[in-house]
């Protein structure tokens, strides 16, 4: 298994975000640990930085991207329906 990691930075490089995809690159991934700091929650950040994800080219050719949440199943539905 492979895992990329993404990180998302504010003007002053300070990390604000992260998500991890877990892939064996050839069908599969799981995108974990999707994280937003709450001081910059509610902007759209962890929707843009899943979709910068399902777009990277590390993704493409991918059968299936799966994720699991807690609490945000509406926010990541709309990507993924």
């Amino acid at each position: 298994m492979n895992s990329f990691c993404f990180g998302l930075f504010n003007e002053q490089e300070k990390q604000v975000g992260f998500a991890r995809l877990i892939t064996e690159k050839a069908t599969f991934a799981y995108l974990a640990d999707v994280f937003i700091l709450e001081s910059h929650r509610g902007m759209g950040l962890s929707k843009w930085l899943a979709e910068i994800i399902v777009k990277h080219p590390e993704s493409q050719g991918l059968r299936r991207i799966v994720l699991a949440t807690k609490d945000a199943h509406g926010l990541y539905a709309q990507m993924w329906l």
